[in-house]
């Protein structure tokens, strides 16, 4: 997959080489048909691991288990350890922590917790009425003392039932290795580790403010851009990235839309899109007219906002509008549809409640 850190004597050209030198590089340069392949490039240890994600070639020959690389058990074990070294070893050695959960203590529903047990994600359903009120409040912070115990570092699971029995009263756990939804529309060539990027805000139920982690990136200029992550927590909200990607996807040309940046993907299974921040206010009365315009070139591919709260239209630089939020979008709109949504925007633009303000929190007017 790659050559040692050591410097060694490429055949070739006659002279010593040095640093990490992807294997996938090279075969795809020498193979080329017209033989104007990417010549191979050096790079250090963090980068080339960073690489890595993006060669496809490098993927292969270690799936493959070829020029001395290690045999892989699991498929999702490439997709797991995309990070560099010493990231890898500090996310593997944290003990298992919940980073998403969905739950009611009034024990009339289902509750539902995201774990992240090394570089794995677990999830674990515990029946309606299985824990007391006090027991699901504690489990945020004390979860492993309070359902039984698990095998968090076996990566042949990813999801849990949690139950209670009613003829011994204690509480029963299925673990299963669960297919879990994907969104479809991949379209752009980046995808992106969840566990390489760390949140800075917390915008809404599925969007975060983020940068990248200290390590994943070798440009100090791209290590501290800031950007827009939207996630599925769980299976079921799979259907609104989906929405939305597939929008992404058509306007991204029209320039009307944060910058599409790439996919996120939790083991290889795509659950997000990374966007660019985009920098400015909330659209007010005064904005009328330009957000017309801009809700306009939406309509004219047949596409029908669903949300046009004053906070999905982000004013910026030279009055430049941009457009966010597509979970309730539709295409193939009909007009009728759209003159309605368009002959709303005057009186959504006035409203000051606040409602739809929780995605992209902008300064201030």
């Amino acid at each position: 997959m790659s050559s040692t850190p050591f410097p060694w004597y490429n055949t070739s050209t006659g002279k010593a080489e040095h640093g990490v030198n992807c294997k996938g590089c090279h075969i795809r340069a020498v193979t080329s048909p017209t033989g104007d392949g990417d010549t191979p490039g050096e790079f250090s240890i963090m980068g080339f691991l960073s690489h890595f994600a993006s060669c496809n070639e490098a993927q292969t020959i270690w799936a493959n288990s070829r020029e001395g690389t290690v045999p892989v058990r699991d498929p999702t074990f490439i997709c797991n350890r995309r990070l560099p070294f010493s990231q890898y070893l500090a996310v593997t050695m944290a003990p298992p922590r919940i980073i998403s959960m969905d739950f009611s203590t009034s024990g009339r529903d289902d509750c539902y917790f995201r774990i992240l047990a090394g570089a794995d994600v677990k999830y674990i359903t515990i029946k309606a009425g299985a824990l007391d009120e006090d027991s699901l409040m504690d489990m945020p912070l004390n979860f492993q003392n309070i359902i039984p115990s698990l095998p968090y570092d076996k990566n042949d699971w990813n999801s849990a039932y949690i139950s209670r029995s009613t003829a011994t009263g204690e509480l029963e756990t299925t673990i299963s290795q669960a297919t879990l939804p994907r969104v479809q529309t991949v379209w752009h060539p980046k995808k992106i580790n969840f566990l390489d990027l760390e949140k800075t805000k917390r915008l809404s139920m599925l969007a975060e403010e983020c940068a990248w982690k200290q390590g994943t990136t070798g440009d100090e200029t791209r290590a501290k851009q800031t950007m827009i992550a939207k996630m599925a927590r769980f299976p079921w909200e799979i259907q609104y990235i989906e929405a939305e990607t597939r929008i992404y996807r058509l306007l991204q040309p029209l320039e009307i839309t944060p910058t599409f940046l790439g996919h996120i993907h939790e083991a290889g299974r795509v659950i997000g899109v990374l966007l660019k921040k985009v920098e400015g206010r909330p659209a007010n009365s005064g904005d009328l007219e330009i957000c017309k315009t801009a809700l306009q070139r939406l309509h004219n591919l047949r596409i029908l906002h669903g949300d046009c709260n004053r906070y999905n239209f982000i004013v910026g630089e030279v009055d430049k509008v941009t457009l966010i939020d597509f979970d309730n979008a539709k295409v193939d709109a009909d007009a009728e549809a759209m003159g309605k949504e368009m002959a709303s925007l005057e009186e959504q633009l006035r409203e000051e409640t606040g409602r739809g303000g929780g995605f992209i929190q902008i300064e201030s007017e």
